[in-house]
């Protein structure tokens, strides 16, 4: 009898555990899925402030983020209403940060730079480089397709890191650009 007892404690001793394990898991899945949620929300945010040149929006959402909102120059801020973009998805890469996937559809910096430079005549000035962009963010020929990620920290508030290859799609290419021209000069 003694040994029918101690099995039914340790059979409700182990349910009882493998019941905990499932809660736990499935608390831990639902934050994920709340964090992910979150960490897309933001990056759209951040998208959103981007194209409407709002720099305070843009900077609140930045990690290292200042009190002075972000500054648009002339070539970016025309550079930013041409911008398209579809957040694909989301991953966890650790408790407090989730990278968000993006397609971000902008100009080709590199097509427009060369378009610029194969009739430069004189110097090149900042006002060029804009007129070229206005003329070309319309233009199919001229449009690029730049997957990236956003890095986002999730706390009591989320922050967005931007990284590399996002710079470059929210430039329409421009740190690819000043890569092949560092490259050709290496070269050379």
């Amino acid at each position: 009898m003694k040994k029918k007892t101690a099995k039914k404690v340790l059979l409700l001793i182990a349910a009882i555990l493998v019941l905990t394990a499932g809660i736990v898991a499935a608390l831990w899945f639902c934050r994920g899925a709340a964090q992910k949620k979150a960490a897309e929300n933001a990056a759209d945010q951040f998208m959103q402030a981007y194209i409407q040149q709002d720099g305070a929006g843009c900077e609140q959402l930045l990690l290292n983020g200042g009190s002075e909102p972000l500054e648009f120059s002339d070539a970016q801020t025309v550079l930013s209403q041409t911008i398209t973009y579809k957040i694909l998805g989301s991953e966890r890469v650790d408790d407090d940060a989730v990278a968000v996937s993006l397609e971000i559809e902008n100009v080709d910096f590199s097509e427009i730079m060369e378009g610029i430079t194969a009739n430069l005549q004189g110097e090149l000035a900042e006002n060029d480089i804009v007129t070229a962009i206005e003329e070309a963010a319309n233009q199919a020929e001229n449009r690029k397709v730049y997957p990236c990620e956003v890095l986002v920290y999730c706390g009591e508030e989320e922050k967005i890191v931007i990284t590399s290859n996002f710079s470059n799609a929210l430039l329409g290419g421009f740190n690819e650009y000043l890569t092949s021209l560092l490259s050709e000069k290496e070269e050379t």
